[in-house]
């Protein structure tokens, strides 16, 4: 089993500022970088130097070259988040099923043609993108049809940005997709359908295809 001490993913860091939570501490590192580190026995102290193990994702803290807050070796990590994956997927199939279908029906009908076909392209694309991506999606769709009837024209659209009372996004990325689509559907409403989906700017793209889309964190 691979242990920190031959682990050579890693960079080196200092704690510059502590703030206990209920779960431990939030601590602000040298480089600028936040992290929460749980309270397992290991006292975390400003000035202590930090092994940070792992690419993007933080596998794993060793304070001053000794105590372990935590670590997961490559294979570890990715089991976790394998795991985490598989639980996410369960709990967003169970939603679709108990409850989400039926809202998404109904959104649906409500769209402009333009907009189901839209829909219709990235259903046909991926048979799990019902459960997987819809809802996200469709909160953008039902958003961009509602600002093009508040705001009138493509001009109005373009000046304006943000959330506004009455849409259903809740993350920034919906509310600028919404606003996009909505420019267009006023502009040229043929574009729609064909438009990438509302995830693009987060993943590799976003036409939801079984073979180029990787399972992503947005959630329901």
């Amino acid at each position: 089993m691979k242990s920190w001490q031959n682990d050579q993913q890693y960079d080196t860091v200092t704690i510059t500022s502590l703030r206990q939570d209920k779960k431990g501490w939030v601590a602000t590192f040298s480089d600028g970088w936040c992290l929460g580190l749980p309270n397992n026995g290991v006292i975390p102290k400003v000035g202590d130097s930090v092994r940070r193990y792992g690419t993007g994702m933080v596998r794993g803290i060793v304070l001053n070259d000794k105590d372990v807050v935590y670590y997961r070796t490559e294979a570890e990590e990715e089991a976790l988040l394998d795991e985490e994956q598989r639980k996410y997927d369960e709990k967003k199939k169970r939603w679709f099923e108990e409850s989400g279908k039926s809202k998404l029906d109904a959104d649906y009908k409500s769209l402009p043609d333009v907009f189901k076909q839209r829909i219709d392209r990235f259903r046909n694309a991926n048979p799990d993108f019902r459960w997987e991506f819809e809802s996200y999606e469709m909160a953008c769709c039902v958003d961009a049809v509602y600002l093009a009837g508040l705001m009138k024209t493509p001009e109005a659209v373009k000046e304006s940005s943000g959330w506004r009372e009455g849409m259903v996004s809740d993350s920034g990325n919906q509310v600028e997709c919404a606003h996009y689509l909505a420019y267009w559907y006023l502009k040229d409403p043929s574009t729609i359908p064909q438009i990438k989906g509302a995830l693009s700017p987060l993943m590799k793209t976003a036409d939801y295809s079984e073979e180029t889309l990787p399972s992503c964190g947005h959630g329901v």
